[in-house]
């Protein structure tokens, strides 16, 4: 124990698995405590040695997970909720398991680890889960899917990886390393060390936004109403009055509704609101005092982030079901997961992915650039058939009329700003 001690302290170790503890069920755990650190064990039952056992810092507020383990299985599952996390992980779930040699109960085994991976991702989404122990030889790898990884590389009992780690959040930490066993032991020991910083650069994008306050569009409405529209009777051509119109009512929008902007962050989700920001952060503030105040806060922003979803299904996404299933879907399953799952795509180096405009050239330049060794066409060249066997059609301003009016406003506008 004094080795083990003094290894968790010298590597700054926050969470250690230890499988093979050969604590009884009638054991006293007084010999076993390490300061700052709170020990959960799982003995094994009618039989000796075995046993897992998780230590967890204190400073984490670990607390039990509810998942049923058979009473065959050695396996302790455990939750922690650091003060910070990377925007995409909500929570983590740590997992201590030990597979003894010729385990009869290896089938049992992983379908509990895979129902429990099921378990919290329904419950927690976007959740780090870790499952780590001696396992010997079982195929726990049948668990690496889905995002999840067998992260081991390095012999941790003679030549054969026997101890390792699945885990949906590989990219996150280092790779293992081992150390020498601590006394008796035959199983090295494995070191996971989580990155230099889990915390992403706060990036943010500023976007420029007309807020439409029920105030505001009362007064535009007044407005237009009251208007004389003055300078549009007495100009001289259509495409004067055109413009006239135009700039009255572009003026006006901006006097009634002026924009403003504001900086979002790259992961905030749609419905996130300043207001709801706010009330975030007061929540952690008192939380910060001890003020019991806190919890009523909370409720709060449990009560405004439930109305704004459904504010924003019912204003973005209801309409697309009949419109757009696919799309419908996507959003729906954002909202209640978390996740996008349509592929991100990087811009080319050098290039703003705020710049819309910078990113649309360059897109068209790569394009361009795969026909840049053929011939320009001359239109000289090609053959014409004339005369034509109908006359050029002629528009009139009712049918462009017509056809605008049957354009579906629901969806977004061309290159022309049309929709």
């Amino acid at each position: 124990m004094d080795e083990f001690r003094s290894f968790i302290h010298d590597h700054s170790v926050d969470i250690a698995c230890i499988s093979e503890t050969w604590i009884k069920p009638d054991s006293s755990l007084d010999h076993l405590q390490v300061d700052n650190f709170t020990l959960f064990s799982k003995p094994r039952e009618n039989r000796i040695h075995g046993g897992v056992a998780l230590y967890i810092r204190d400073s984490l507020h670990p607390k039990t997970v509810d998942i049923q383990v058979p009473d065959e299985l050695e396996v302790v599952w455990m939750q922690i909720r650091p003060a910070f996390l990377p925007r995409s992980i909500t929570s983590l779930h740590y997992c201590a398991v030990y597979s003894p040699p010729d385990d009869p109960h290896v089938d049992l085994l992983l379908d509990h680890l895979q129902q429990s991976i099921d378990i919290i991702s329904t419950k927690y989404p976007n959740a780090g889960i870790t499952i780590a122990g001696d396992v010997n030889r079982i195929d726990i790898e049948r668990l690496a899917t889905g995002g999840f990884a067998q992260v081991v590389d390095k012999p941790t009992r003679g030549n054969a990886i026997l101890d390792k780690i699945v885990t949906n959040v590989s990219k996150q930490y280092e790779t293992p390393d081992t150390f020498p066993p601590f006394g008796r032991s035959d199983h090295n020991v494995v070191l996971w060390k989580p990155l230099p910083s889990l915390t992403k650069h706060n990036v943010t994008v500023k976007k420029t936004i007309r807020p439409m306050k029920e105030s505001s569009v009362r007064e535009f409405g007044q407005w237009i109403i009251a208007h004389d529209w003055t300078e549009v009777y007495s100009a001289n051509d259509p495409q004067s009055k055109c413009n006239a119109m135009y700039e009255t009512l572009n003026t006006a929008i901006s006097d009634h509704f002026p924009t403003r902007t504001v900086k979002l962050h790259v992961e905030d989700r749609p419905w996130m609101t300043d207001d709801i920001k706010a009330l975030i952060n007061e929540r952690q503030k008192l939380l910060g005092k001890g003020d019991p105040r806190w919890k009523s806060v909370r409720n709060m922003i449990i009560r405004k982030i439930s109305d704004a979803k459904k504010d924003y299904y019912h204003n973005r996404i209801q309409n697309m079901k009949s419109e757009n299933p696919a799309a419908w879907y996507r959003e729906i399953k954002f909202i209640t997961s978390g996740q996008k799952s349509s592929p991100t795509i990087a811009p080319p180096p050098g290039v703003e992915p705020t710049n819309v405009s910078a990113v649309a050239d360059s897109i068209n330049q790569h394009f361009a650039s795969i026909t840049k060794d053929i011939d320009v066409l001359e239109r000289s060249s090609l053959p014409v058939f004339l005369p034509a066997p109908d006359s050029c059609p002629t528009i009139y301003e009712w049918d462009v009329y017509d056809r605008l009016k049957n354009l579906n406003r629901r969806k977004a506008g061309g290159p022309d700003a049309v929709c």
